[in-house]
C-alpha cells in the first residue's frame, strides 16, 4: 500500500505522457512496440520485464523522471478490480486494449468478467486522452461505450480509423500498408499486426511522420520466450513458450503453417493454464487448429495433453504424427 501511494504521488508530479496497455494477450508485445516506435523520435521508458501488477507497476513507474518524455506501462490482472487499482496509480492518458480472450478466466469468473475486468482502463481515461481498441472484434469495438474520451479503432476492416492494407507475412518480416505508406517491421508472425497498428496510431496522435514511425518499428526486438526465432544447427527453433491462451495458441500454429522452406513443421505444446471449465474444450480445439495449420507432427505434454491430441485426430492429422509425451524427459529427447 505504501509502494502504491508513493508511485501515485510520484506520478502527479511529471507530465509525461503515460500509455496503459492492458488485454488478455499481446501486452508485452505491444508495449515494446509502442515504446520502439516512440522511441526514435521521443525520450521515454516502459515497465520492467514483466512487472504489471500491484507490486511491479509501481516500480515500473519510478523509473519515470522529468527528461522522460512518455511511459508505456503494462497493466496485468486476474482478477475484476485490480486493473482499475493499477489505473489510479498510473493515471494513463492513453489506454490501449490489445484484446479480449480466456485467460485467467479461472480469477475473472467468466468471459465476461474479463470484458469487465479490462475496461476499467477505459473508464480511468481522461477526457482529454483516447483509446486504441481493435477495431475487427466486436466485443473490444463494443467496449467503446466505457470510456468518455475519443476512440481510435485499428485493425483491417473498412470501420478501422487506422486500416491496414496489403498485408504480407514473409518468415521474419511483417509489411502493411496505412494511407498508401508502406512499413515494414521486423518480427515473425502476422499476429504482431495488432501491435504494430496500436503502436502506429498513437505515434501519428503524437505528431509524429510516417517515416519517423518506419524507423521505429525497426528498433522492436521481440522479447524472449515471444515467438523469438533461433537458429539452432539445422534447425529453426520458434520459442514461444512464455505464456499461453486459447487466442495466442491460434496465433502460434498459424505462424508456423505460413513459415517458408522447411522440410517439417513440428509443434511442442503444454498446458493453457487459469482456463478454469473451459480448460478441457479450449485444449480439444487447440488440438484442430494445429491439424488445420498442416504441421507434421504435434508433441502435447502435461494434464490436457490427451485433449489436444484428440482434437488433432478429429481435424485429420494422422495418428502416428500427434502423440502424448507423458515422460518430460522423453520429451526433451
Amino acid at each position: 500500500t505504501a509502494l502504491a501511494d508513493f508511485a501515485r504521488w510520484y506520478r502527479s508530479q511529471h507530465e509525461g505522457l503515460v500509455i496503459g496497455v492492458t488485454g488478455s494477450f499481446g501486452k508485452t508485445t505491444t508495449r515494446e512496440m509502442i515504446h520502439a516506435v516512440l522511441s526514435g523520435s521521443r525520450h521515454g521508458v516502459r515497465s520492467l520485464k514483466n512487472f504489471n501488477n500491484h507490486i511491479g507497476l509501481p516500480l515500473s513507474l519510478l523509473e519515470l523522471d522529468q527528461s522522460h518524455e512518455f511511459a508505456v506501462l503494462e497493466m496485468g490482472a486476474s482478477a475484476v478490480g485490480e486493473i482499475a487499482a493499477l489505473a489510479k496509480i498510473a493515471q494513463p492518458k492513453i489506454g490501449v486494449i490489445t484484446g479480449i480472450g480466456l485467460a485467467h478466466v479461472e480469477g475473472f469468473g467468466s468471459p465476461e468478467g474479463i470484458v469487465r475486468g479490462k475496461g476499467e482502463l477505459l473508464e480511468a481515461l481522461p477526457n482529454s486522452g483516447f483509446a486504441i481498441l481493435p477495431g475487427d472484434d466486436p466485443v473490444t469495438r463494443a467496449m467503446a461505450g466505457r470510456t468518455s474520451s475519443p476512440v481510435i479503432f485499428v485493425g483491417e476492416s473498412g470501420e478501422s480509423h487506422v486500416e491496414a492494407r496489403n498485408v504480407r507475412v514473409t518468415n521474419q518480416t511483417l509489411t502493411f500498408e496505412v494511407d498508401h505508406f508502406e512499413y515494414n517491421v521486423p518480427v515473425t508472425g502476422r499476429h504482431f499486426l495488432r501491435a504494430s497498428l496500436t503502436a502506429l496510431a498513437i505515434a501519428r496522435e503524437i505528431g509524429l511522420s510516417p517515416t519517423e514511425i518506419a524507423a521505429g518499428f525497426q528498433n522492436f526486438q521481440s522479447v524472449s520466450g515471444r515467438c523469438q526465432v533461433q537458429r539452432i544447427g539445422p534447425w529453426t527453433l520458434i520459442d514461444d513458450s512464455y505464456n499461453a491462451n486459447p487466442s495466442s495458441m491460434r496465433a502460434a500454429c498459424e505462424t508456423l503453417r505460413d513459415w517458408q522452406g522447411a522440410n517439417k513443421k513440428l509443434l511442442i505444446v503444454g498446458d493453457m493454464l487459469e482456463l478454469g471449465e473451459h480448460a478441457k474444450q479450449s485444449h480439444y480445439e487447440l488440438g484442430r487448429i494445429a491439424a488445420a495449420a498442416h504441421v507434421d507432427g504435434l508433441l502435447a505434454f502435461g494434464q490436457f495433453a490427451e485433449r489436444v491430441i484428440r482434437g488433432a485426430h478429429d481435424g485429420g492429422m494422422q495418428n502416428n504424427r500427434a502423440v502424448v509425451c507423458e515422460d518430460f524427459e522423453i520429451l526433451l529427447t
